[in-house]
């Protein structure tokens, strides 16, 4: 069938398209279909003969005739037009046309269109000065069988018509824009500041509404001639807006998000084997139309069933994209059922109408959802770094807490040392000395002797009360015999001491697997612990092991006292030093206690080889 879309009035309208009555849409038209369907007729067409046939009939119906004829003339009377820069528009040209103004040929419109570029060539051609009573006839050589001639053809000043169609597309082209801004805005974030994949999916959809609503721009496919160029921008964008947006989708929907990944990939698939199958074969992209949009119908109910799930369940983010996808299908049907209506559509061809306010809608809703989700991670960091900031002031406090007990204990232990010296030390050298003077001023006699072995004795007592003070300023086992004698020496005079039963496990080859500023470190959490246990615990037993595994030295003290408030704040200079002690180990420290004991364990990292390995 054949289709002509003219108006079929008797008059020409002369309607005001262009602001300035200036734009006349051509009506009453005539046609005239030859038998002969070789191209060869087309060729050498001899008008005067056409013209003067009385096989020209009327259009008497919009509805258009059927005509299995290739070959076919359209004729109409000009009417009165007044202006400048006369010029003919024919929209949405698929077939080779040939223009003649009255018996003269004007202008001719190439060979045979690929049926893959159809509608995609609007053309304007300049025609000289002309009169009203004036003859346009249009000679179509059309491809297609059936023949269909979807075109207005305008008749004003070239101006005016760029311009109205210009006015007619400018809404969308500044959508375009908007959308392309944004995508490219997107990018620059997601490479220079904040790599989330989610903004990619945007930006792909993003871009791609934007090359799609400029593919569709009657103006730029006036003023560009490059039909494949729109066409083939046309079903990439297409698909790739789908493909982008599902993969946006896919990144928030984290429930049942394989589903969506699997559609977004299916989309990504089919854009590029469409591509293969257009460039090599005949398929168009009008064949693969229909299979796509099933599939994108598909794509498109199950993830508003999966974001109506996400919704039940409470996700935020899934309530947005319910409500921005759902906008924008409801404006996409909005559009189809106008495109379908007419609505919007007029001689400079169809502008859409609201379909940018859904892609808008579902753009806004993925933006909202990036905002939301960076002021979230922002809000949670910032707890995270006010965390972290307290800790560290209360690790600073307890340091300086910790410190000035040192220093306090720094003191008590040098007066303490200074009486043991004044009070012990002093006094029996005092007593040896006078000692000493009294058995030089007195007579030598028996009683000497026993002077002299007294004297030897308080020596002896002296000696061990110096010995004692240094053994608890730095054990010379430590430096003498190594970490495993000192250790031992160390268990033995504090069980002996405090009638504990103290038993000990330790590894013969660990002593040389601690630098000498470890080993005091490690000597004395070991010592500290047991004073603890010692003073505080109750306890009757203990169990010390220290053993070498892997690349670390395990230690691990037990008691069965009767426990403490291990709650990792502390105020005495006992465990704070233990915990500095092991920090300065560069060591695992941790203590657990409840009413039946406390265990204390230190993981120590080995920092250089055993000599007995």
């Amino acid at each position: 069938m054949s289709c002509f879309f003219f108006s079929c009035s008797e008059e020409n309208d002369t309607n005001n398209l262009g602001g300035k009555n200036s734009i006349i849409q051509l009506t009453n038209w005539q046609y005239y279909s030859s038998t002969d369907s070789a191209a060869s007729a087309y060729r050498r067409i001899d008008l005067n003969n056409i013209l003067t046939s009385k096989s020209w009939v009327k259009l008497s119906s919009e509805k258009g005739l059927s005509n299995k004829s290739r070959i076919v003339w359209i004729h109409t009377i000009l009417p009165a037009w007044r202006g400048n820069d006369p010029a003919l528009y024919i929209g949405q040209v698929n077939y080779a046309l040939r223009v003649f103004l009255n018996n003269k040929e004007v202008d001719k419109l190439g060979s045979f269109r690929s049926s893959k570029f159809l509608g995609w060539d609007q053309n304007l051609i300049d025609l000289p000065y002309l009169k009203k009573g004036d003859s346009i006839t249009l000679c179509i050589l059309s491809k297609d069988d059936p023949f269909s001639f979807k075109g207005k053809v305008l008749l004003g000043s070239s101006d005016e018509i760029i311009i109205n169609i210009f006015m007619r597309n400018v809404e969308a082209l500044f959508f375009a824009v908007i959308y392309f801004a944004a995508g490219i805005i997107l990018y620059i974030i997601y490479f220079g500041f904040h790599r989330e994949k989610l903004l990619i999916g945007i930006a792909v959809f993003l871009i791609a509404e934007a090359i799609f609503i400029i593919s569709n721009s009657l103006f730029l496919q006036m003023i560009v001639k490059a039909p494949a160029i729109f066409y083939n921008l046309d079903y990439i964008s297409f698909i790739s807006a789908s493909t982008g947006g599902l993969f946006a989708i896919e990144q928030i929907v984290h429930r049942h998000s394989n589903i969506i990944r699997v559609l977004w990939k299916t989309h990504f698939a089919v854009l590029i084997l469409s591509i293969v199958l257009i460039q090599l074969t005949k398929i168009t992209f009008l064949d693969i139309l229909p299979f796509f949009l099933i599939l994108l119908i598909i794509s498109i109910l199950i993830t508003l069933v999966i974001m109506y799930l996400g919704t039940r369940a409470g996700n935020f983010e899934s309530k947005i994209l319910m409500i921005g996808m759902s906008t924008f299908f409801f404006f996409a049907i909005l559009e189809i059922s106008f495109y379908s209506a007419g609505i919007g559509n007029n001689a400079l061809g169809y502008s859409p109408i609201v379909l940018q306010y859904g892609v808008l809608a579902f753009m806004i809703s993925l933006i909202w959802i990036v905002i939301y989700n960076y002021l979230k991670t922002y809000n949670e960091n910032e707890v995270v770094r006010q965390k972290e900031f307290e800790a560290v002031k209360r690790e600073n406090d307890i340091r300086h807490t910790f410190t000035t007990k040192i220093l306090e204990y720094e003191e008590v232990e040098r007066n303490r040392i200074a009486l043991e010296l004044h009070d012990s030390v002093g006094q029996k050298l005092l007593l040896i000395k006078n000692q000493v003077l009294s058995g030089i001023n007195q007579p030598q006699t028996d009683n000497n002797a026993d002077t002299l072995s007294e004297v030897g004795n308080l020596a002896d007592e002296t000696i061990q009360e110096v010995r004692n003070i240094t053994y608890n300023l730095r054990p010379q086992y430590l430096d003498q015999l190594g970490l495993t004698a000192a250790v031992e020496s160390m268990i033995e005079k504090i069980a002996e001491s405090s009638g504990i039963n103290i038993c000990l496990n330790i590894d013969k080859n660990i002593d040389n697997m601690f630098p000498k500023n470890d080993e005091i470190n490690f000597f004395r959490i070991i010592q500290e612990s047991l004073n603890n246990i010692v003073r505080h615990s109750g306890a009757d037993e203990v169990f010390i092991n220290i053993k070498k595994e892997d690349n670390l030295v395990l230690l691990k003290i037990r008691d069965n006292g009767k426990g403490f408030q291990a709650s990792g704040v502390y105020g005495g200079t006992g465990i704070t030093g233990m915990h500095e002690r092991a920090k300065i180990l560069n060591a695992g420290f941790n203590i657990t206690s409840n009413e039946t004991g406390t265990i204390i364990k230190l993981e120590y990292p080995i920092k250089i080889e055993s000599k007995n390995e």
